[in-house]
């Protein structure tokens, strides 16, 4: 009985402390709604002035900002030249490595480094003695035989002789004739003459020295003309011919000349898909050219009348095409074009825009589709 009494009184126990806390809770309440019996309603009108100010918030519109200044050009045709732009390399029109026929001892050397010399003139000789005996022997037999052949040919005459006696004489005449001839040939060949006008460069050897057929002796280079040789792609072949001016420049000067083509390769390199082409520059100036310079060269195309020409940094470059903005009533508007050749500063609208838009170049970065712009035209 007393076991009961004691479970009974602990369960009332555990009852009573999970009570006490909601107790405690509704007192706390019931005193705060005691406070300001009106509560219930000033939450209901705060929600409704927070709510009331979001949409006025919302209905408020920003700002507009100031038009920006840019500025822009008027577009207007011009007539312009299709040039190709190619590298090529400027070479003398003759030029050659100076070296003896023969091998020997130079006895004269005649060139001297930087002269000028005109066609066939001496520049070096090799030792000719024996040579030259051996010509000396020939012609002092040759007016012996002679002698005998005139003999022979009156006693021809008179039935004395046969035919074939004479005949045996006047090739004896003959054979040394052509024996002198090579000897002389061989002579000719001792002596190192210019094969052409033109000035002497370094030489390599010197008086006294053994030579051979592969030793070099100097380089003569005609300057007076010179060889302009470059090669453009194959599509534009059709478009040159023998005699068009073309102009150049070199590297390290702005100076520009002009030259005229003299010939063109018959056919495409395989290999690089190009045509060969040569045109001559008359170098009668001062200071003179110098060969083997390296060569920007302009290859005039065609005449291109009326194009429409705008400067290049007007121009968006775009993963789909090309782009320019045009001001409108002060409006700039986007407008995709088709680009045609490129000079220096500008380039050709083949398509997208017409004479008399105004076209903005400056601020490209900052200015989207429909903002307002005042242009300064340059």
């Amino acid at each position: 009985m007393k076991k009961r009494i004691i479970t009974l009184l602990a369960v009332l126990g555990v009852i009573g402390v999970l009570a006490v806390p909601k107790l405690l809770q509704q007192s706390k309440i019931s005193a705060v709604q005691g406070a300001n019996p009106n509560g219930g309603q000033s939450s209901s009108a705060s929600n409704q002035a927070a709510s009331a100010g979001k949409q006025s918030g919302q209905s408020t519109s920003k700002p507009k900002l100031p038009p920006m200044t840019v500025q822009g050009v008027v577009v207007h045709t011009e007539n312009i030249e299709s040039n190709l732009n190619v590298t090529g390399s400027l070479l003398a029109a003759e030029e050659v490595e100076l070296r003896s026929e023969l091998s020997g001892i130079v006895t004269k050397l005649i060139l001297r480094e930087g002269q000028s010399v005109q066609k066939g003139s001496i520049l070096l000789k090799l030792n000719d003695a024996e040579l030259q005996a051996q010509l000396r022997k020939l012609l002092s037999r040759k007016k012996l035989l002679e002698e005998q052949e005139f003999r022979q040919r009156a006693l021809l005459e008179i039935k004395g002789i046969s035919q074939n006696e004479y005949d045996i004489a006047l090739n004896e005449v003959q054979a040394n004739k052509a024996e002198i001839d090579l000897a002389q040939a061989q002579i000719a060949r001792t002596e190192l003459r210019a094969p052409f006008s033109g000035s002497i460069g370094l030489r390599y050897v010197s008086e006294g020295a053994y030579i051979t057929p592969q030793s070099r002796i100097a380089t003569l280079t005609n300057v007076s003309m010179l060889r302009l040789d470059f090669a453009i792609p194959g599509q534009y072949a059709p478009l040159v011919r023998l005699g068009d001016k073309v102009s150049f420049t070199l590297q390290g000067t702005d100076n520009r000349y002009e030259a005229r083509i003299s010939a063109i390769e018959p056919r495409i390199d395989p290999m690089t898909r190009t045509v060969q082409i040569r045109a001559l520059f008359s170098n009668n100036r001062t200071p003179k050219l110098f060969p083997g310079a390296f060569a920007e060269v302009a290859v005039h195309l065609h005449d291109i009348r009326n194009a429409l020409m705008i400067p290049s940094e007007a121009l968006i470059p775009e993963i789909k095409g090309q782009r320019v903005f045009v001001a409108k009533n002060k409006v700039a508007t986007p407008v995709d074009v088709e680009t045609g050749i490129r000079t220096e500063r500008k380039l050709q609208i083949v398509s997208g825009i017409q004479e008399g838009d105004t076209v903005i170049t400056t601020g490209l970065l900052q200015i989207k589709g429909g903002a307002n712009v005042n242009v300064e035209v340059q």
